[in-house]
């Protein structure tokens, strides 16, 4: 492909997505239903412009995109949450998959399936779509909710079933003359050593790696080091057969609890945008209008059975383990469709003849056109949900990554630690984002919200939920951070954005500048130190206090005429002598 078409075709790309995704927006629709429009757009099956001819490579690139996705996600969920959620992974996860692969499977067999091709197909349709579900339960702030944790249990089961399904595809497969079969033990043996081998890249390896490369300040370093462990945790499960997408889950759940979470998440963000929006491009670009048109009864046909008896599943199970009704209804509606592991497993079954060319092609449009209808089926489940209790569940407040109304405190020097203090007295939420890592790296174990990170971008104002806070403090008074702090007026101007300064003169500036307030550090601590010294000598502090305080009055304005006084001296001083040696 020459450089005029790469060009052409990305052109083309950027301006029907650009079109797409503020439309779907509008309509409420989602941004991944969106970026599937665009695939079928854009995609080898439509009479129009042709992006490109090879899905099928473009998926297998943009699939990273679910790996980064599924390593930002594992960082929300560390392993205390996780091993909260047990009794959710194994009863109503372990549960809704075994019931639905069966129902799926005896529904196949009455249309002539042999029982191996059903089974696959029957197991990969009940899983669900990690990728899409998590989006729109980030996009709606749902993550951290009752239906949002119920859901995340059963995605979670689903991954870990998928390493044993993909392992009996050879087995379930016509016996090849020339393919030997590993023994059980060997696999075993072989999983387990890529477990470990995972563990110690996200419990010790990277973690060391991350602290060298933020004590150098290399932040290229930094972002290499987190892909680097990522591709290497995806790669090495991948190598024993299980998804790239658990090992990455695996090394952020690792990384959970890291200092560097903040500005991990903001290193991998814009990566993970990217290639997840090509990867629901590729998804569209898979479904072909005219074999929908062809046989659209039968394919509309099955793609009702598995929603719906996925849906009606997952409510009774959700019932049954103790969920309310509308928390149960937000779940089987969100993960009603078919997920993208189907795709892999049904590649599989093909490849080892267990799927014809006509099953193969047509469970391929099954799942896509299931996935197609996840937001409309989140829209139709809240409407349900809403007329059986209440509104959406609220976040557990426990959880720092959901905080709101809070302070976010830029910088952890000497005021920005002293200002921690006085606001863990008066239990305000806050969380600290500081540049040095040494400052970081000096609290660890103390302060669990002091974050290394650099508020500056857009991805770590997005982890800190910079938006949702009630106010900004910018602690350092140095040129660069006036700067920051005029900037984060202007992008949130919702948020009260409070600053240091070295000068009053700073302070009019700021303030000029919509700052809400900013503090002279050096004139209130030298009226402190002027109180304090007046008491020494032995006045009263009924007589110094009412006179401090007029000096702090008015936006400090006896101050400013004390120091117009000498700066107006220091002008004449200046000038005097100059005038002398003039007239020697």
């Amino acid at each position: 492909m020459e450089l005029h078409s790469i060009l052409l075709a990305t052109v083309i790309l950027l301006i029907v997505t650009g079109l797409c995704l503020p439309l779907f927006q509008v309509l409420r629709l989602g941004s991944v239903l969106a970026y599937i429009a665009v695939g079928i757009i854009v995609g080898p099956h439509t009479k129009a412009y042709v992006l490109t001819e090879h899905v099928e490579q473009l998926q297998q690139v943009a699939q990273l995109g679910i790996v980064l996705f599924l390593f930002l996600i594992g960082m929300e969920f560390e392993l205390r949450k996780v091993l909260r959620m047990w009794k959710l992974i194994t009863g109503l996860g372990l549960t809704q998959f075994a019931l639905t692969a069966g129902v799926i499977t005896l529904y196949l067999m009455q249309f002539g399936h042999a029982l191996e091709s059903s089974f696959i197909l029957g197991a990969g349709a009940a899983m669900s779509s990690t990728a899409i579900c998590m989006i729109l339960l980030q996009e709606r702030n749902e993550t951290d909710t009752e239906h949002g944790k119920a859901s995340f249990a059963v995605l979670l089961t689903q991954d870990l079933v998928a390493v044993p399904l993909l392992t009996m595809i050879p087995i379930l497969g016509p016996r090849v003359t020339n393919t030997a079969t590993q023994p059980m033990l060997t696999v075993g043996l072989q999983v387990a050593g890529a477990a470990i081998a995972v563990f110690m890249i996200g419990k010790w390896l990277t973690p060391l790696s991350l602290h060298w490369a933020a004590r150098r300040r290399d932040m290229q370093l930094f972002g290499i080091y987190i892909f680097l462990s990522v591709a290497a945790a995806a790669f090495i499960l991948q190598l024993v057969g299980i998804s790239m997408e658990l090992g990455a889950f695996v090394i952020g759940m690792l990384l959970a609890t890291s200092d560097f979470r903040y500005q991990i998440e903001a290193t991998v963000a814009p990566s993970k945008q990217i290639l997840l929006g090509m990867f629901f491009i590729t998804v569209g670009m898979s479904i072909n209008p005219q074999e929908i048109a062809a046989d659209w009864v039968n394919l509309f046909r099955d793609v009702a059975f598995v929603l719906s008896s996925k849906l009606v599943i997952l409510v009774l199970l959700g019932l049954l383990f103790g969920l309310t009704k509308a928390t149960a209804v937000r779940v089987g509606f969100l993960l009603s469709q078919a997920g993208e592991f189907a795709f892999v497993l049904f590649g599989a079954a093909y490849s080892y003849q267990l799927l014809s060319d006509r099953d193969f092609t047509f469970a391929l449009l099954v799942v896509a056109i299931s996935m197609s209808f996840t937001p409309l089926m989140v829209q139709i489940g809240e409407m349900i949900a809403r007329r059986l209790g209440p509104g959406r569940s609220k976040p557990d407040i426990e959880d720092s990554d959901k905080l709101k109304q809070h302070v976010v405190i830029v910088g952890y020097d000497r005021v920005g630690q002293l200002l921690c203090v006085v606001l863990e007295k008066f239990n305000v939420p806050h969380v600290v984002v500081e540049r040095d890592w040494n400052r970081v790296q000096a609290v660890k174990g103390e302060k669990s919200n002091v974050h290394f990170g650099n508020i500056s971008l857009a991805e770590v104002q997005e982890v800190v939920r910079i938006e949702h806070a009630s106010m900004i403090v910018v602690c350092s008074g140095s040129e660069d951070d006036k700067d920051l702090a005029i900037s984060l007026k202007r992008l949130f101007p919702e948020v009260m954005v409070v600053a240091r300064t070295q000068t009053l003169r700073e302070v009019d500036e700021l303030v000029e500048k919509g700052i809400d307030a900013a503090h002279p550090i050096y004139v209130a601590s030298t009226l402190a130190v002027a109180q304090a010294i007046l008491q020494m000598l032995g006045f009263e502090e009924r007589e110094v206090r009412p006179t401090i305080k007029r000096f702090r009055a008015d936006n400090f304005a006896a101050v400013r005429q004390a120091f117009d006084r000498v700066d107006r001296q220091e002008t004449q001083e200046m000038k005097s002598p100059s005038s002398e040696n003039d007239e020697g």
